[in-house]
C-alpha cells in the first residue's frame, strides 16, 4: 500500500478493521514500527466517539428522568429516599442530583476530543511506568512510543458504543482483551500481572475525573 497515495480514511478503516478482526497480526505488524502521529489521531477519533455517544446517551436518560419525575414524582419518591442526604425535602434534592448530573454530562461533551486526546497519552504513561516498575522482560527492544502506540490502537472498539445497552458494556471490556494481547505482543511476564497494570490506570483515571466533574458541576 503505497502511504503517500492513502487517504487518512482509507488508512481508518484499514487499520480498524485488521484490529478487530486480526488483533494479533495487526500487534505483530504496527507495534514494533516507527512512531506515527496518525495512530494518536485513530485513538483519539475512536475514544471521542465512544465518550461522545455515551455522554449523549446518558444526557436523554437524565432528561427523561427529569420530565418523568416533574410529571409524577412519587413513582421516585423509594428511589430518592436512597439518594437524598435530607429526606424532608426530597424533591428538590433529587432535582439538585440531576442538575449536577447534566452539567458533568455537558461538561464532558464539550470536552470530549480533548479527554480523549489526553487520556491517551496519561493513561500510556501510567502504563509504561507500572511496566518499567514491575520490570517486565522487553521483546525486541519495546518502548514508550511502542506502549503510547499500543494504547491509541486499542480504542478501536469504543466506536461500538453506539448499540444500545450492551455497546457501552462490551467496548471498554473489548479495549481490556486488546491491551492485553498488545502488551503480551511487547513484553513477557504473567498474564495476571499485565491484566492488572492495564485496569489499575484505566480505573484511576476514570476516578479522577468524574471527581474533578463533580466539584466542577457542584461549584457551578
Amino acid at each position: 500500500m503505497n502511504k503517500k497515495k492513502t487517504s487518512f480514511l482509507r488508512w481508518f478503516t484499514v487499520q480498524f478493521s485488521l484490529i478487530l478482526k486480526k488483533p494479533d497480526i495487526f500487534f505483530h505488524q504496527k507495534l514494533l514500527q516507527k512512531f506515527s502521529i496518525k495512530s494518536i489521531w485513530f485513538g483519539t477519533i475512536c475514544l471521542s466517539l465512544g465518550i461522545g455517544i455515551q455522554t449523549i446517551s446518558e444526557m436523554i436518560f437524565l432528561y427523561w428522568s427529569e420530565n418523568i419525575f416533574k410529571t409524577s414524582p412519587q413513582k421516585f419518591l423509594n428511589f430518592i429516599d436512597n439518594l437524598s442526604i435530607n429526606n424532608n425535602n426530597n424533591t428538590l434534592s433529587f432535582l439538585e442530583l440531576l442538575n449536577i448530573l447534566k452539567i458533568q454530562k455537558t461538561l464532558t461533551l464539550i470536552l470530549t476530543p480533548f479527554i480523549a486526546f489526553f487520556s491517551i497519552y496519561l493513561f500510556s504513561g501510567v502504563l509504561y511506568i507500572m511496566i518499567k516498575g514491575l520490570k517486565l522482560n522487553q521483546k525486541q527492544k519495546a518502548n514508550y512510543d511502542n506502549t503510547l502506540q499500543l494504547v491509541a490502537f486499542c480504542q478501536a472498539p469504543m466506536i461500538i458504543s453506539f448499540i444500545p445497552i450492551i455497546g457501552p458494556l462490551i467496548s471498554p471490556i473489548w479495549c481490556i482483551m486488546l491491551l492485553l494481547r498488545g502488551i503480551t505482543t511487547l513484553y513477557f511476564g504473567n498474564t495476571i500481572i499485565k491484566f492488572i497494570i492495564i485496569l489499575l490506570p484505566g480505573l484511576t483515571i476514570k476516578f479522577m475525573w468524574i471527581y474533578s466533574l463533580d466539584i466542577i458541576a457542584s461549584s457551578i
